[in-house]
């Protein structure tokens, strides 16, 4: 698989709803983008200028994967039915959702953190 850039990072804030929305729009200064797709699964905020940068989840992480709860580094990929054959192909542990361009997958690296690949909207056909 190639990855080609970075999509964003989630962070888990629990039971921090109120506090953690205060704290990236006032202090330091991010703006609060309305959530389409999979980030509408979970409760919690996308924040940044332009763009999503961090996905704050505010539901308590769950399960084994606790997925798409959990913290986790999400980075685009040049080609995802690509990347999610390779996944699939490395590990039973993950979570694939989707389809097409507008599939998500989550699985963890060798030190149990989670990391989302997602299809790059530059490189789609």
């Amino acid at each position: 698989m190639r990855v080609t850039g970075f999509n964003h990072i989630g962070l888990n804030a629990a039971g921090k709803h109120d506090e953690v929305e205060e704290f990236y729009t006032s202090v330091l200064g991010l703006g609060n983008i309305e959530r389409e797709g999979a980030a509408t699964l979970v409760n919690g905020f996308w924040f940044g200028q332009d763009h999503p940068i961090v996905h704050v989840v505010t539901d308590p992480a769950e399960g084994d994967l606790a997925m798409p709860n959990n913290t986790h580094l999400s980075l685009f990929v040049e080609d995802i039915d690509a990347a999610v054959a390779e996944v699939k192909g490395m590990t039973d542990d993950h979570l694939h959702f989707g389809e097409g361009g507008n599939q998500i997958i989550w699985f963890k690296d060798p030190a149990g953190n989670t990391i989302e690949l997602q299809q790059d909207p530059a490189s789609a056909a």
